[in-house]
């Protein structure tokens, strides 16, 4: 992903080749991207703004060897613990029996909040924060994006020093 490119063309391209879909579970209506290989399904939960998209080199970097799950934040869900009962609901609607639950800032309280709740759909969940790697508008640096690659890939057991 070149750093000089502007942001909306990132997202543009990304978007072009990587194309969401829509579900209504359990009275929440949620744009969700479900792509990649393999037979781990990472779950990336964004931060505050709740804007998936925002997770494209991470996504990118990741979808060769992992099947990832993410999502715009239903607006239906109006408190933490009815977004955990929509996220559960999602996982069960795309036959998802468990996730490893990757979330970066409010993502990453979620992610606490649903493995708490629903241990039995979670593998796992890294101590990472993977939204560092975006900054105003622009991704600031690479470097970061594959030093919370390379953290994902240790933790799901795919270390891409030792294969």
């Amino acid at each position: 992903m070149d750093i000089s490119t502007p942001y909306g063309e990132l997202v543009r391209d990304f978007l072009s080749t990587h194309k969401y879909q829509e579900a209504d579970v359990d009275g929440a209506h949620f744009h969700y991207l479900l792509c990649g290989k393999g037979s781990t399904t990472l779950v990336l939960l964004v931060g505050g703004m709740g804007l998936s998209y925002m997770y494209m080199p991470y996504i990118k970097a990741l979808e060769s060897d992992y099947r990832i799950l993410t999502f715009d934040y239903p607006y239906e869900c109006t408190d933490n613990r009815k977004l955990a009962d929509g996220i559960s609901a999602l996982l069960r609607f795309l036959n998802i029996d468990k996730g490893i639950f990757i979330g970066s800032s409010y993502g990453g309280y979620v992610a606490q909040i649903f493995a708490r709740k629903y241990k039995y759909q979670t593998a796992g969940m890294p101590e990472c924060t993977i939204v560092e790697g975006i900054d105003s508008g622009h991704i600031s640096t690479m470097i970061e994006v594959d030093r919370y690659v390379d953290e994902i890939r240790r933790f799901v057991g795919k270390d891409p020093d030792n294969g």
